[in-house]
């Protein structure tokens, strides 16, 4: 692609549109799909949340069915429900849910909507805590791009709480992260909520692992220096 065709492009050059089966009430919908290998990452911060030129894929990682209010991310929507989840499902969401339209393209605001939606309904089912986490790491990432710093760290110390038990269970990979990367995205996650002895547990582990990579541990240290210059400053 050549630089004056880069600079026409816009948010909706990385969507289309597909159509997929609604697991609750079984109807067709249409749902709104980042085209991945398009995407130009500008930066990331410490935690992960991504920044992208032209589009925040984030934005778009919940699918909703506009028929029965029911949300989820996109890597788990289609999963199948049990029968006992429908019930509840249908009775606290869908028996109060209006059929509604979101715009083709889903500013912040919206965004936050559709994630409550998504959260309440993975509270409803009893979801894992592997969806639950991520569900609140990302809504806290949107309440970054928001400027609103206190549900930020609500949200991140909700994010934490799951992602403990997932580091107690051992069962990796967790969202994508072995063993020693969630040590790290604890140890940051619990620096960003002003746990800092709990930050320095976390880099404790990770700096003794023999299985973390040196990027990992640089990425440690770096923390590790950042918490020192902070109690510095603080005097």
């Amino acid at each position: 692609m050549s630089q004056s065709e880069e600079n026409t492009l816009t948010e909706a050059d990385f969507l289309y549109d597909k159509e997929v089966v609604c697991p609750l009430c079984a109807k067709k919908i249409k749902v709104r799909v980042v085209k991945r290998s398009g995407l130009r990452l500008i930066k990331q911060d410490s935690d992960s949340l991504p920044y992208y030129k032209y589009i925040n894929p984030l934005f778009y990682d919940v699918w909703l069915c506009n028929h029965c209010g029911y949300a989820a991310l996109e890597s788990t929507f289609l999963n199948e429900l049990e029968s006992q989840e429908q019930e509840l499902l249908y009775q606290k969401v869908s028996s109060h849910w209006q059929y509604r339209e979101y715009p083709p393209l889903i500013p912040l605001e919206t965004a936050l909507d559709r994630y409550k939606i998504a959260f309440y309904c993975a509270q409803i089912r009893g979801a894992k805590e592997n969806e639950v986490s991520m569900l609140l790491l990302k809504m806290a990432w949107l309440h970054r791009l928001k400027g609103d710093s206190e549900i930020e760290k609500r949200c991140l110390a909700k994010s934490v709480a799951a992602f403990k038990v997932l580091y107690e269970k051992g069962d990796f990979p967790v969202a994508g992260m072995n063993e020693s990367a969630l040590v790290y995205m604890l140890a940051d996650l619990s620096h960003r909520i002003d746990e800092e002895k709990e930050c320095l547990t976390w880099l404790g582990i990770l700096l003794n692992d023999r299985q973390a990579k040196p990027a990992l541990k640089e990425k440690g240290r770096d923390l590790k220096y950042l918490i020192s210059e902070e109690k510095k400053k603080a005097g």
